[in-house]
This record gives C-alpha cells, structure tokens and sequence, in this order.
C-alpha cells in the first residue's frame, strides 16, 4: 500500500507538469509560424509548418491522455484506499439502524423540509448522521424527483459522497482514518483539474486555441495548488 501523500504527489506532479507543458505551448507554435528553410520552395515551406503544426497537435493530445490517465488511476487508487474508513451502514446491526433512523427522523429530514442543502447539513452531521445519509438519502432524492429527473440522482449523489468524505476528515481522529480521507480530497481536487487541463488541450488544433488552453490550465493548476509558487510553499512548511 502506497503511504499517505504518494498518489496526491503524483497527481500535484502530473498537473505541474502539464502547466509548464501549456505555458511552453504558445511559443512553439510561434517557432513553427517563424520557421524559415531557404532550400525550400514557398509551397514546400507551408507544408513543412503544416506538418510540424500536425506533430504538435498529435503530441498535445498524446499528452493530455496521458495525465488523465495518471489522475485516474491516482483517485483509483486513494478511493481504495480511504474506502475502509468511510462510515459503513449495516443493516444488521440492530442498534445502528435505530440511531440512523433517529437521526435521519431529528436531525437531517427537518432540515431538507426547512429548504437547506446537504452541503450546509453534512458538515454538521457525526458519525450516526453521516451513515443516515448513506441510508437514506439515495431514496429521498428520487422521491422528490420525477421519472424523467432522476437521471440526475447518482451525480447528487457522488457529490453527497464528496461531502462525507470531507466530513469525516473532521471528525475522525489523527491517524490512518484521517491521512487516507485527506489525501483522497486531494487527489480528487487533482483529478478535476487534471481532466479540465487535458480537455483543454485536447481541444488545441492550432496557434488559435494555444491561449484559451493556457489560460484554463493555469486556473486549473491554481485551484489544485499545484502552481511552482503554490508547491514551494508547500515543500517548505
């Protein structure tokens, strides 16, 4: 088992190394516009540029590929690995299905009616709650929602799953529980910012789209804390 900070180290990796991959990006295209060959005829020299502009392209998608790779195999891998700390619901257990009920009846049922979103409850809930969520939530979502709606449960769900993750790095105690949940927030933040980076990119069909790519893996790569400034701050904590 990797220790904890291996895959959100990778990940932080493979997002600075597209960053400097996209900022590179504009002046090798400026390279291929400027290339110059004297032995060739004008309409040679065109198809040399188009040649290069294809190879460049090609290699831009190769790229983007791969990190998305990366980033999915280091959230595989975390998920994994913060999965035997996730509060689990057991239907078995007599006293737990009670207080998951209770919960569910008290505390979080009374605030959906009153209009507030899980993600002003789950950060309030404890343990009982949280397995309440898992319990309950999946059917109260599908409830409220017509047949032509629920299509849009599992993705509310993922999200609630999101929130509990992030719920029980709070309340679990310093230790294998909470290093395998925070760096399974980690690397789930790399993740996206992985694939919106590579989805950008994949879209680079020449020198016109090289600044809007830049521009959205440069945001990316902050909102991961994955910039040079961003990583040197954090080695040196």
């Amino acid at each position: 088992m990797a220790t904890p900070g291996y895959w959100s180290g990778r990940a932080r990796d493979e997002m600075a190394r597209l960053l400097k991959f996209a900022t590179d990006l504009p002046a090798e295209f400026d390279e291929i516009e400027s290339h110059r060959d004297e032995k060739l005829t004008p309409d040679a020299l065109n198809a040399a540029k188009v040649a290069m502009r294809e190879a460049t392209v090609s290699r831009i998608g190769q790229t983007a590929r791969a990190a998305t790779e990366v980033a999915g195999t280091a959230l595989t891998e975390a998920d994994k690995a913060a999965d035997p700390y996730r509060p689990k619901y057991d239907a078995d257990n007599v006293a737990q299905v009670t207080r998951t009920a209770q919960s569910w009846e008290s505390i979080i049922k009374p605030q959906l009616i009153a209009g507030k979103e899980w993600s002003e409850i789950i950060p309030t809930l404890d343990h009982d709650g949280l397995l309440a969520v898992g319990r309950f939530a999946e059917v109260n979502e599908m409830a409220k929602r017509t047949q032509l709606e629920r299509h849009e449960v599992p993705a509310v769900l993922a999200g609630l799953r999101e929130l509990t993750d992030r719920r029980v790095i709070e309340i679990a105690p310093e230790g294998p529980a909470r290093d395998a949940m925070r760096e399974l927030v980690d690397v789930r933040q790399l993740h996206s910012s992985i694939v919106r980076s590579a989805t950008a990119l994949a879209s680079v069909q020449g020198k016109r789209d090289v600044v809007g790519a830049s521009v959205a893996v440069k945001r990316a790569a902050q909102d991961a804390g994955a910039t040079p400034a961003a990583m040197q701050a954090a080695a040196a904590a």
